[in-house]
């Protein structure tokens, strides 16, 4: 088989699955009802729960040990096979692409057969070939051949991409994605609301007016604010890095689309892409066919 895997900043998506894009040692505890999106995972002598820890990011994330643990188990999800041998795509956005593509593409195709068990059941997974591919490419997956802009609205980087007959014209990669407000949130409401939030717990209020605080209700809409502030910033960049005028539609896709889309509509007339968070996984599958899939079956041939 040929498949799309997403591991992005935020959550490794496949197919229409997802999980946290986070390892932690450890077993989810037997008591009580298991979550779902989180899985126990054995990998090389080491028990782990996927879906749960700390955020990987940073250049690096491709070649550590819980970017590969998410990659397998996302694998062992997606094919549901005890022996799956899959050609796979991975993204990253543009400039990285150029940079980082070639190495990872070696990485991912020397890791060779891995064995992994992923809630008690065993994968032996052989990755046969690898392709990185970009980020945001929905003129691609479309076959829209108009000038557009893409804006990917992730959780550790915000990706932006102007198109034209299907090749980037232009591409830039911005940090003040999602990570970034709910750092800048969970700040000011530690300051002002007596609250002692960690940056991802703002996750689950983002959007929410009010919150309970000693068992009162306080409002908390002025965080707004905070938002608005960083996407006017963020579409500010693509005014001066971007040639916007001459687009014919701004797409708006990404896991942390849905959450920014007012503030977004406030700075540009935005058309949101359904599925927005499962769309370059979506892109990376549809790649990994038309790369990969007759090579197979001409090899199957022989």
């Amino acid at each position: 088989m040929a498949i799309g895997i997403d591991v992005g900043n935020g959550y490794t998506k496949f197919g229409n699955q997802k999980f946290a894009s986070r390892v932690k040692v450890g077993e989810i505890n037997k008591f009580g009802k298991k979550k779902s999106e989180l899985y126990n995972v054995e990998y090389e002598g080491i028990h782990y729960i996927v879906g749960q820890g700390a955020i990987f990011t940073g250049d690096d994330r491709y070649f550590t040990k819980e970017y590969e643990i998410c990659l397998l188990t996302a694998i062992a999800l997606y094919c549901k096979k005890d022996f799956p041998k899959e050609s796979i795509v991975v993204g990253l956005p543009e400039k990285k692409q150029k940079l980082l593509g070639s190495k990872i593409e070696e990485y991912l195709k020397s890791l060779g057969q891995k064995q992994i068990v992923v809630d008690d059941k065993k994968y032996t997974i052989r990755i046969n070939d690898a392709l990185v591919f970009i980020e945001g490419a929905y003129p691609i997956l479309e076959e829209i051949e108009d000038n557009v802009i893409v804006i990917d609205n992730g959780a550790g980087t915000i990706n932006v991409s102007q198109w034209e007959n299907l090749s980037i014209l232009n591409s830039q990669m911005y940090n003040e994605a999602m990570y970034k407000m709910y750092a800048d949130i969970a700040g000011y409401l530690n300051s002002n609301k007596g609250t002692d939030y960690k940056p991802m717990d703002v996750q689950k209020i983002f959007n929410d007016e009010t919150i309970t605080v000693n068992q009162k209700e306080v409002d908390i809409t002025d965080t707004r604010a905070i938002i608005k502030s960083h996407i006017k910033e963020i579409a500010s960049y693509i005014r001066n890095d971007f040639d916007y005028k001459s687009a014919k539609k701004i797409y708006l896709m990404g896991g942390g689309g849905a959450d920014t889309l007012t503030y977004w509509q406030d700075e540009f007339k935005i058309e949101f892409i359904k599925n927005p968070q499962f769309i370059n996984a979506e892109i990376y599958d549809a790649i990994a066919k038309d790369n990969f899939e007759e090579d197979e079956k001409n090899e199957d041939k022989k």
